[in-house]
């Protein structure tokens, strides 16, 4: 919470070799950047809503989805989880230089709500997903959770799982965790929704087995070649029918169509949404 947003301010602060002041400066920093994250939210929101009008559907399951949301993430600004994976990132001697394929895979960048939102409704609106309550979401690098817990909230499925190697990010949706099993049973959710199996696994996404997943989502945007290929090897272990969505770049896989890809705005600025749908093996020989 905001504790841990000063406790990573203070982090940074102390290896630079700095005070007191420089660490409230710092924090100042961040609270002006969670600030902009707020007007940029505004600003994104309006232009979805504008999205599902021209959809034909209403934003009403994505509006209560919203104040929920907010409820369990909305004290985590964006600039935390950067913080974290930066630090992280910088005492780790297995990464490597700052622009090395093994930091760039890990650089930290959240969804935007209400894209995401977007998203999940062009999958039940256009290409006729999620039509039924159930099945399994998986977040491949899921961060702080945030695309765990929205994905929850968006759809009553089975299962929602969120894979993270970073141990700091690993714990902050650990926190997040804690408050939804704190509110579940007093905020206007589904009885479904209630009882949605919560998993958050800390690991190489790429190494585990997510064959089951329904939906599966990747913040791929900083992925070279070499990791979009194995990230579409894991995914093409998905049964036929299922969706994946990624950021910047497609999955270079046959068995894989891209049904559209669309620029929206996300925390560090834009990026092509890719919507995937995994075809039938027989289609793909």
């Amino acid at each position: 919470m905001a504790t841990s947003l000063a406790a990573a301010v203070a982090a940074a602060a102390a290896k630079a070799g700095k005070g007191g002041e420089a660490t409230q400066a710092l924090a100042l920093r961040e609270r002006a950047i969670a600030r902009a994250d707020d007007l940029s939210g505004v600003r994104v929101e309006n232009a979805v809503l504008a999205a599902f009008k021209e959809l034909g559907t209403k934003p009403d399951r994505a509006r209560r989805a919203a104040r929920v949301f907010n409820d369990i993430a909305g004290q985590y600004p964006t600039a935390l989880g950067k913080a974290i994976s930066k630090k992280e990132r910088e005492d780790d001697p297995s990464v490597g230089d700052s622009d090395s394929p093994e930091a760039m895979r890990l650089v930290y960048g959240e969804i935007q709500f209400w894209t995401f939102a977007l998203t999940l409704e062009k999958i039940r609106v256009k290409y006729g997903g999620l039509q039924e309550p159930g099945g399994t979401f998986v977040d491949i690098g899921a961060g702080t959770g945030k695309p765990v817990f929205a994905a929850m909230l968006l759809h009553e499925f089975d299962k929602v799982v969120g894979i993270e190697i970073l141990e700091g990010l690993h714990e902050i949706s650990l926190e997040l965790q804690a408050i939804w099993n704190e509110i579940r049973g007093e905020v206007p959710v589904t009885p479904k929704t209630r009882k949605t199996k919560v998993e958050l696994l800390r690991g190489d996404a790429l190494k585990l087995n997510w064959a089951d997943a329904d939906l599966a989502f990747c913040n791929s945007t900083c992925f070279d070649q070499a990791m979009m290929a194995l990230l579409a090897e894991r995914a093409d272990a998905m049964r036929p029918g299922a969706f994946f969505v990624t950021f910047t770049r497609r999955l270079p896989s046959k068995r894989w169509q891209v049904l559209e890809y669309e620029r929206h705005s996300m925390s560090w600025g834009e990026a092509t949404v890719f919507i995937h749908v995994r075809l039938g093996d027989e289609t793909c020989e």
